[in-house]
């Protein structure tokens, strides 16, 4: 690839260990952006799927390594804001700015949509507000600051019959 549009950019990625995270991450280092990534790398209990591992989320720094950018990864729950914005602090201090934030994490409990229980429910929004406005929330000292800013937030479709029919409201 030698697309270039982030040269000299940060991008500030949620649940970067693996899958659509670790493709943002891969994509953005690959145009030349620098990486600030975190991820739980925790087993929810109220999933019915693997949840990401520190391993996983070393595989991600490597792989943006690999194309000659620089990466600050830390474990860190999106839901618990203390912690992330100390994670996104240190990632901004080693990196210098802040130009992208990719709001990625979220959980899909086990349950169909209609079964799903108000633990699951706070399990995957956390408390008191959604994940999305946690990282918004996050950033947005940051983007106070004289660089250019773009903003993503990943979502899922879906149908009343699926078991990812809330994830959106999560984000």
């Amino acid at each position: 690839m030698t697309a270039s549009r982030f040269t000299g950019k940060v991008a500030f990625i949620t649940r970067a260990a693996r899958g659509q995270g670790r493709a943002e991450a891969d994509r953005l280092a690959e145009e030349g952006a620098d990486i600030i990534a975190v991820d739980a790398c925790v087993q929810f209990e109220s999933t019915s799927y693997a949840g990401a591992t520190e391993d996983d989320l070393a595989e991600t720094v490597e792989l943006v390594k690999a194309l000659d950018r620089r990466i600050v990864a830390t474990k860190t729950d999106a839901r618990d804001f203390s912690a992330l914005s100390a994670a996104l602090d240190a990632g901004i201090d080693e990196l210098g700015r802040l130009d992208v934030v990719v709001a990625n994490a979220g959980i899909c409990p086990a349950n169909m949509s209609w079964e799903i229980t108000p633990e699951q429910w706070q399990a995957c929004a956390g408390s008191p507000s959604s994940a999305t406005t946690s990282r918004a929330n996050t950033a947005s000292p940051a983007w106070r600051r004289p660089w250019p800013r773009n903003w993503g937030s990943t979502t899922f479709g879906s149908t009343p019959f699926t078991r990812t029919a809330w994830k959106p409201a999560c984000k």
